[in-house]
């Protein structure tokens, strides 16, 4: 009898953390305003990213305009890395949309699943039901954290490298600025001066490695 009444406070409490977490900690997870921090967080790397992306493409036009091609090179590695921030900036998105996608899957999905696999895990002969019910919640919290600590994580990489980032975009920016002046004073500094043209180019492209 005592067995009895256990597993029915056990079958109680797992249908009330699935109707929970099918209601109403799916609806607030998976409302965008919840992750209000993360998603501003996002649209800050989302702009950084843009900003070194578009400092490249005009450094690599910038530097092509060099006679004899002898900064090509240069300028195409700077090209290349335009489709490093694309892929940098599809991670981002992503990130930002499987927030709320995760939310729902997690807390109306597998929980649930999870909630309802312990239930039949109670009857006799379906104890190894009990094992794939723990490896579910296991899921669900994994998937549950796993965008927000990668974000977490990315913030501190981007804090020990913000100067530099900063630094990246002004000096490609700034070599533009020189590279884009009106077409006479350009040439007329060309003169004589494409090897330091170059080592600045050179430079750029370090730092944006």
């Amino acid at each position: 009898m005592e067995r009895r009444l256990k597993t029915i406070l056990i079958i109680t409490v797992l249908l009330f953390i699935a109707v929970l977490s099918a209601t109403l900690l799916a609806e607030h997870f998976m409302k965008p305003d919840t992750y209000s921090d993360i998603i501003i967080s996002i649209d800050d790397r989302k702009s950084s990213v843009m900003s070194l992306a578009a400092a490249s493409t005009v450094a690599s036009a910038g530097i092509s305009a060099i006679p004899d091609d002898t900064a090509t090179p240069i300028a195409d590695k700077l090209a290349d890395l335009s489709g490093y921030f694309l892929l940098i900036l599809i991670v981002l998105y992503a990130e930002k949309y499987l927030l709320t996608i995760l939310g729902a899957l997690v807390f109306r999905i597998i929980i649930p699943l999870a909630c309802a696999v312990g239930i039949v895990s109670l009857f006799p002969g379906k104890q190894a039901f009990r094992r794939i019910a723990v490896k579910m919640a296991a899921v669900a919290l994994l998937l549950s954290i796993a965008v927000p600590t990668g974000v977490i994580a990315s913030n501190m990489v981007y804090e020990v490298y913000e100067n530099s980032i900063n630094t990246t975009i002004e000096s490609a920016e700034s070599f533009s600025k020189e590279l884009n002046r009106d077409e006479e004073s350009f040439w007329e500094r060309l003169t004589g001066t494409v090897s330091p043209l170059i080592n600045k180019a050179s430079g750029v492209l370090s730092q944006f490695v």
